[in-house]
């Protein structure tokens, strides 16, 4: 039996990926065996992010093209320098099965992720946390969990955090807040999910889901036969 690639270093990107399509998640994130094809809405998207993390990393100046963003930027780049606050930008975090604080790139990751900003405040009691969003409005708040577990997960002291997601065609927010004692139930969904998949290559059973969704999917036909064109 050839060797199988381990379900660890799992993303946000790579469970709601194995939601939606098993075969996906195991050609793309276990395999590699998908190819890279990069479109101007992802392009869009990274040039977005870059331009925000120059903003907060160097006060670099926002395009007209981010007009929405302006007021919301410098409100939070003020709370951030504020004295007693903290400001972190494109923050790496990643935790183990056990739910504990550990490196990005450990041989025991389980779950990692990068935010985009976050702010620290009340002497590193509350933080929060924002997340960009180049597209359309759609709210998934299991990632938002997710950045609140592994909050918890490397700051001792916190006690409570607001996750956002910042539309930034609009300037709009969706957040939720998190205590301390929600940290086990946020990552509930992430670790059923895990162990569907460990079951799944177990049992070599990668279910396809063949729909919509398959004209984003860089799978030949020969990878997935179900694959709609």
């Amino acid at each position: 039996m050839p060797t199988q690639n381990k379900i660890a270093a799992l993303s946000y990107t790579a469970l709601n990926t194995f939601v939606k399509c098993p075969l996906q998640f195991k050609l793309k994130f276990l395999d590699k065996a998908l190819p890279f094809e990069s479109s101007p809405a992802l392009e869009y998207g990274n040039r977005v992010h870059r331009e925000l993390e120059l903003f907060f990393k160097q006060g670099r100046k926002l395009g007209d093209d981010l007009s929405t963003m302006h007021a919301l930027c410098a409100a939070l780049k003020a709370a951030g320098e504020a004295p007693g606050a903290k400001l972190l930008v494109e923050k790496a975090m990643a935790v183990d099965e056990a739910g504990n604080k550990c490196s990005y790139w450990s041989d025991d990751v389980w779950i990692r992720a990068k935010v985009d900003l976050c702010i620290m405040n009340e002497g590193g009691a509350h933080a929060s946390v924002f997340d960009w969003k180049t597209g359309k409005r759609w709210v998934e708040n299991e990632q938002l969990d997710l950045y609140a577990a592994l909050m918890f997960a490397h700051f001792p002291k916190l006690k409570s955090v607001s996750t956002a997601f910042v539309w930034t065609k609009t300037g709009k927010m969706d957040s939720v807040r998190h205590v301390r004692s929600d940290k086990d139930r946020l990552l509930s969904w992430a670790m059923e999910l895990t162990e569907e998949a460990r079951i799944a290559q177990r049992d070599d059973a990668w279910e396809a889901n063949p729909g919509f969704a398959c004209k984003f999917c860089t799978a030949s036909t020969d990878q997935c036969e179900e694959k709609v064109e």
